[in-house]
C-alpha cells in the first residue's frame, strides 16, 4: 500500500515538475504557517549549507 501511495504522489508531482522536496516545504507550512528558510529548514531536517557568495 505504501509503495503505491508513493508512486501515486510521485507520479501527481511530476506532472507539474515538483517532487518530494517541494511536498515538505508544502507540509511544513500546512503544519506550522509562514515561516524563513532558516525555520523551514529545520522543520524538515534539512543539512545546513554554507550561503552563496555570488563567486564560483
Amino acid at each position: 500500500m505504501a509503495v503505491y501511495a508513493h508512486r501515486l504522489a510521485s507520479d501527481g508531482f511530476g506532472t507539474v515538475g515538483a517532487g518530494g522536496y517541494h511536498y515538505r516545504i508544502l507540509a511544513a507550512l500546512d503544519e506550522f504557517g509562514v515561516a524563513g528558510r532558516a525555520e523551514l529548514g529545520r522543520r524538515c531536517s534539512w543539512p545546513r549549507c554554507r550561503p552563496r557568495t555570488g563567486r564560483p
